[in-house]
């Protein structure tokens, strides 16, 4: 095989100190791979070990602690009680409301209670009775979050 190569318009030898020496290498390394049999070898699994890995990461992915159930409903369950401290600190601090806020104050304390009832569901029958008798008081959206709220956190209670 030659050694050269064009460096403007001159051939320049390659067969130098540095250039050839490794130029001399390659041609041992692949001398010494050519006397290898490879014939009957079974080849490197490469296609299971991409496909493998590509496994791991999405397993890591959905398995992170982020993404945990039983940490969602935590958090869901601490936001709640957050939520249900906020609304009872709110009703404390309007005791006495003037009787145009009379309405709010209701609303406030019917869904107080419904949320209490979702929280503490062995309770008495009579907040149950209380919370579904005021229901319509609350606006459809209120009341659907509300129910999956209660469907979570019974769900939660029975498993």
């Amino acid at each position: 095989m030659p050694r050269h190569v064009l460096h403007g318009h001159r051939c320049v030898s390659c067969d130098d100190d540095c250039t050839g020496v490794l130029l001399n290498d390659l041609d041992t390394a692949l001398g010494m791979v050519a006397t290898v049999n490879l014939t009957g070898k079974i080849p490197a699994p490469y296609a299971f070990l991409s496909t493998t890995e590509n496994t791991t990461h999405a397993l890591k992915h959905h398995l992170s602690p982020q993404r945990n159930p039983n940490r969602l409903m935590d958090l869901a369950k601490d936001n709640l009680q957050n939520l249900v401290g906020e609304l009872d600190e709110l009703l404390n601090r309007v005791k006495f409301p003037s009787s145009s806020l009379q309405p709010h104050h209701s609303l406030l304390q019917t869904q107080c209670l419904c949320l209490h009832t979702i929280l503490h569901p062995n309770h008495t029958i009579h907040h149950h009775h209380i919370a579904h008798h005021h229901k319509h008081k609350l606006s459809s959206f209120q009341v659907n979050y509300l129910a999956i709220i209660g469907l979570l956190v019974d769900n939660e209670l029975f498993h």
